[in-house]
């Protein structure tokens, strides 16, 4: 069954849906392009939780919004409670523009 389940974790992508309801003006907003949630959803467990860091940019017009470019998938371990990544952030050139996220 489970198996079963997360082979169909891709039709969940077609109704996600954001709640407006708690957003803050003084806040960041960011702007996640769906083919990098959609890959996050795949790639996903239901009983294991996952997590990945997130690089982005500002757009030089408005320094409140972070538009993400990537989700850095590192080694990692955990199960439905937890999940234990390194302490240290990956590098690479394709970083250099970019922030860290989250």
């Amino acid at each position: 069954v489970r198996a079963i389940s997360a082979t169909n974790l891709h039709l969940r992508t077609n109704h996600i849906y954001v709640s407006s309801d708690d957003i803050k003006e003084t806040g960041f907003t960011y702007v996640l392009p769906k083919n990098l949630l959609k890959k996050f959803i795949v790639i996903a467990d239901l009983r294991t939780q996952i997590a990945g860091f997130i690089y982005g940019v500002s757009p030089p017009d408005n320094l409140q919004v972070k538009e993400i470019r990537c989700i850095v998938m590192v080694p990692q371990w955990g199960n439905h409670q937890t999940v234990h990544l390194t302490n240290q952030l990956p590098g690479h050139d394709f970083f250099k523009d970019l922030e860290p996220l989250g």
